[in-house]
């Protein structure tokens, strides 16, 4: 299984570093290894993983950069296999990033990927979002965790007031939100932008573009 994922990331993104490319191939042969005994990533798309997952982190995460220049920390709640969370921490590594999920084989697996990796950024804790310490998260990002609305219905306490929340999504994302007062009254809701996944073999020629979106979350009360 393991050789037959693809890797065309040095195609897609030839201004990435030598060291981000070296971590990124390294993150993605543990990741399909490991894939194989314990479920890190969705059913089917390991041998595409470097256009579904790698390359959706990527040019999600190169979104995001420019709004969190001034933070030491962004939180990846729900981090699932490590995406979005391995891949910021290897595209900025001076900023601390911490990977809550609440499986621990997966944060074990996040863990041992940050000691290969050599990425001292990068940790990972077994929890619920819910059970996070009051007002300990001033930045995070979630892609997959669930709906926008639920992903801000855990509760206001573990996010600070103006903490940054970006969410991946797709470009009907507004369907997710049925407007809560709670909800709209804690947080300002805007869409950050857009991006393509870039085209791969597999893709049939007549599919129309994937568009994938960044929701950002910002919280006023």
């Amino acid at each position: 299984m393991a050789n037959a994922a693809q890797w065309r990331i040095r195609t897609w993104f030839p201004d990435l570093d030598e060291r981000a490319c070296e971590r990124l191939r390294i993150f993605q042969l543990e990741l399909i290894r490991v894939h194989q005994i314990i479920s890190l990533i969705s059913a089917n798309t390991s041998e595409f993983a470097d256009r579904l997952h790698f390359a959706d982190s990527i040019l999600g995460c190169r979104l995001i950069l420019p709004q969190i220049l001034k933070e030491k920390e962004i939180w990846d709640l729900g981090s699932g296999g490590g995406f979005p969370g391995v891949i910021m921490a290897i595209l900025r590594p001076d900023l601390r990033v911490l990977c809550i999920d609440t499986d621990e084989k997966k944060t074990e697996f996040i863990k041992n990927t940050a000691k290969r990796l050599e990425l001292d950024n990068l940790t990972a804790r077994k929890s619920r979002v819910e059970d996070i310490e009051k007002g300990s998260i001033s930045c995070a990002m979630e892609r997959g965790l669930g709906s926008v609305e639920r992903n801000l219905g855990f509760g206001t306490e573990p996010f600070s007031l103006n903490c940054l929340f970006f969410h991946f999504k797709g470009l009907e994302w507004e369907k997710e939100i049925l407007i809560q007062p709670k909800v709209i009254s804690t947080w300002n809701i805007s869409v950050l932008g857009h991006y393509n996944l870039p085209t791969g073999d597999e893709t049939p020629k007549y599919q129309a573009p994937d568009v994938k979106t960044i929701v950002l979350t910002k919280k006023i009360k």
